[in-house]
């Protein structure tokens, strides 16, 4: 991981996302930049890998200008995951994958590894279609674990700094 603090990142990535599905909701009335890319106004995605494509896609400004590209985010599904990955604050998509598997408490579930591919990773039904705001919804609650355990780890390095700086006599 990076030197910066996981919650950041984490919160970069929720932005993007918090964005389309505002963006989304403003394209049931007019036209947005975003609209393109969620032609469903029920933000339903076509695969749960879907969501890496159009973060990436969100991300590139150049490609939002151009709204004459197709709305299928599949071809930049992989580029995609690396985005959110390294935004995240990882080096990889895989090391992003592995933290999750590794932290099921702070991901919100078991199935942190299949966040490219599964919608049981956003703690939805291995049937059922996802959609941009279950994952929306998802990083928000991730991002709120994640800065509570740094919080907390703040708050036991002070104590234990105050503890080591003053000795009981």
């Amino acid at each position: 991981m990076t030197a910066h603090l996981l919650s950041d990142g984490i919160l970069k990535v929720y932005d993007v996302f918090n964005a389309l599905t505002k963006d989304a909701d403003a394209a049931h009335d007019h036209k947005t930049h975003h609209d393109f890319l969620l032609p469903r106004n029920d933000y339903t995605l076509k695969t749960t890998a879907d969501h890496a494509g159009i973060y990436y896609l969100a991300r590139r400004s150049d490609i939002l200008t151009n709204t004459t590209l197709a709305a299928d985010p599949a071809p930049y599904r992989t580029i995609g995951a690396e985005l959110i990955a390294t935004d995240a604050g990882f080096n990889s998509a895989r090391e992003y994958q592995e933290w999750a598997d590794q932290n099921p408490t702070l991901w919100g579930n078991q199935n942190g590894y299949l966040m490219f591919s599964r919608p049981e990773s956003f703690n939805l039904p291995a049937s059922s279609e996802i959609n941009l705001k279950d994952i929306n919804d998802h990083y928000y609650a991730l991002h709120d674990r994640v800065l509570s355990k740094e919080l907390m780890i703040a708050q036991a390095i002070h104590i234990r700094k105050f503890i080591d700086h003053n000795p009981a006599k």
